[in-house]
């Protein structure tokens, strides 16, 4: 589902538009974290066949850097260069704040999406699922911010100072991260019927 808030709610397709009210986006990543889901989507000008290829299918890092009244996500995927979209739980709307839902135990899914910010068409999908341990350091972050005042000036002074680091220097200095290897799909002809599904 499109998480931009000022549409209306619809079913996101590659190669269909992301959002129906919209065909030019601000070449940034845009990152949710909400109790009704997570997802992080990437907006880029004129996105590659390699690039969608890489955020489909390619190996992924993340490194969640808390940052006191705001944090940032650094993320790269396959041999895209790094990456990171600050949070701020303040700045979501109050019908979606809050921690994500789910088991400490269990690991927690995260919809990305790759639109190009100059069409707004979206070029490529995944899923892609935390670590427990990451999730829950992420939760943790979340649950101290909500507990404390909002503090907007506070978490805008916060993201300027990290922002002196590039996003693969702070994703260096960090030591909340996790991992995800490389897909790979199977190859089938068409008598072998389809390939079995992976949990």
């Amino acid at each position: 589902m499109s998480s931009d808030s000022g549409a209306t709610w619809h079913q996101v397709v590659v190669g269909r538009l992301y959002s129906p009210t919209r065909t030019r986006w601000p070449e940034t990543p845009h990152l949710r974290l909400s109790p009704a889901g997570c997802d992080l989507t990437l907006f880029l000008n004129e996105p590659s066949a390699e690039e969608a290829s890489e955020l489909a299918t390619g190996a992924v890092s993340f490194a969640w850097v808390d940052g006191g009244p705001v944090s940032v996500l650094c993320f790269r995927f396959g041999a895209m260069s790094w990456m990171d979209a600050p949070f701020e739980p303040w700045q979501v709307p109050e019908s979606e704040r809050g921690v994500p839902a789910g088991d400490p135990d269990k690991y927690l899914v995260l919809q990305v999406t790759l639109v190009d910010a100059a069409t707004g068409i979206v070029k490529a999908m995944r899923v892609a699922g935390w670590t427990p341990d990451f999730a829950e350091q992420v939760r943790e972050t979340l649950r101290r911010q909500l507990a404390a005042p909002a503090d907007h000036d506070a978490a805008a002074r916060q993201v300027q100072a990290m922002y002196q680091h590039s996003s693969q220097q702070l994703a260096e200095q960090t030591t909340v991260r996790c991992s995800i290897p490389q897909l790979v799909l199977e190859q089938t002809k068409p008598e072998d019927g389809p390939a079995e599904e992976r949990g």
